[in-house]
């Protein structure tokens, strides 16, 4: 059996192939991210930091303290899901960014939701706030009037 090894080895295209078979049984047995999500106690999973996409949003709208973003929502978005991040980018810019901590998982056909949230401070007139989110399109289902 030694014998076999080392003349497996010795050869190029064999050592390549040994070596691949070798990689691909020790990545195989590795959990995958899915599993290692799942063995997570309830403790690390808040703790961890998953980069998650920015929500679409099909409209904003704002007054000196308090925003509304429209969203997509199939059932179950509650505005209670959302937090926004406000960040100041120049003496009278900031940039607001909507964040989803529970994704609706409903199968209702989508419609808009509209999500109401308060600034946390109050703009000035001259003040102006850019939204980092993605701008969706609404290509939702209509309903026929009449």
């Amino acid at each position: 059996m030694i014998k076999l090894i080392t003349n497996a080895l010795s050869n190029p295209l064999l050592r390549n192939a040994v070596l691949l078979s070798l990689l691909c049984v020790t990545v195989g047995c590795q959990q995958t991210p899915k599993e290692t999500a799942n063995s997570m106690s309830d403790n690390t999973k808040k703790s961890a930091t998953v980069p998650e996409a920015l929500e679409a949003i099909y409209g904003f709208e704002h007054t000196r303290d308090q925003v509304t973003f429209l969203v997509k929502s199939t059932g179950c978005t509650k505005t209670e899901h959302f937090d926004i991040e406000l960040e100041k980018t120049t003496q009278a810019e900031y940039t607001i960014t909507l964040i989803r901590h529970k994704q609706d998982m409903c199968r209702a056909m989508p419609r808009l939701y509209p999500v109401n949230l308060p600034l946390g401070e109050t703009l000035s007139e001259k003040e102006q706030l850019t939204v980092a989110n993605p701008y969706g399109l609404n290509n939702f289902s209509k309903k026929k009037l009449g």
